[in-house]
């Protein structure tokens, strides 16, 4: 691959099959790094799955685009569901929900990027997943910035320290109703005006054998795809730790 952007990850792209749960050592070949995207069928957001499907594929993963039936039949290690909104509890996905957690029980790790009124409550019955997801507070973009949980899981495989420089947070925030249960990744500023607290950027939580990932949608300077290889490799590691 030409891109600069990863070649530690494709180095590396190998051993996301490898060690972890039993979950991710029954996979094997591409389909043992491949991410299953679930994708907002507005207009708006489909045309971001292009530089999404790019990033990850930069990162070594394997794009896979989602259906019902696929989650419903097939085992991968990620899922992702980009731009989740209150759509996910009605119409084509409303019958996944109990096969998923028992995927993400069984290993697998799920990431949402929620954005307007977005709630665990209808496709869920643990109450300690519940969040309320709103917009930012006014920010100039050059205060959006993110502190982040430091360690080895920013460096290897690959430099997600690098990418969490040169992001600009999202426009959503993910506020738990169970905070308890979460451990906080990164944080952002909650304005201007208020730099000094911090709401959540990311959330992170094992579920079972696997793991729950919150993080508002981002804009295309932050590579979902390092960010997931960094995640993935050192999942088990970052139990328990948190900002």
């Amino acid at each position: 691959m030409k891109n600069k952007l990863s070649l530690a990850c494709l180095i590396c792209a190998g051993a996301l099959t490898f060690g972890g749960s039993a979950f991710a050592q029954e996979q094997t070949g591409a389909a043992g790094k491949s991410v299953l995207f679930v994708e907002n069928e507005a207009k708006w957001a489909k045309g971001n799955t292009p530089q999404i499907k790019k990033q990850l594929e930069e990162a070594g993963w394997k794009f896979e685009l989602a259906t019902p039936e696929r989650i419903m039949k097939e085992n991968h290690p990620v899922y992702l569901f980009s731009f989740a909104s209150l759509d996910l509890q009605k119409g084509r996905y409303c019958d996944i929900w109990e096969t998923l957690w028992n995927k993400v029980k069984a290993g697998a790790v799920v990431v949402f990027q929620p954005i307007n009124h977005f709630s665990f409550v209808k496709i869920s019955e643990d109450e300690t997943l519940d969040l309320r997801v709103r917009g930012i507070e006014k920010t100039d973009p050059k205060d959006r910035t993110a502190a982040y949980l430091p360690g080895d899981w920013l460096k290897k495989p690959c430099d997600l320290e690098k990418e969490f420089k040169k992001c600009m947070t999202p426009a959503y925030v993910a506020i738990p109703d169970s905070p308890e249960v979460w451990q906080v990744l990164a944080t952002q500023p909650r304005s201007s005006e208020e730099k000094n607290v911090r709401d959540p950027f990311i959330l992170f939580r094992p579920y079972g054998k696997g793991f729950i990932v919150v993080m508002g949608p981002t804009n295309h300077s932050f590579s979902i795809g390092v960010f997931l290889t960094n995640l993935y490799e050192n999942r088990d590691a970052l139990r328990g730790k948190s900002l």
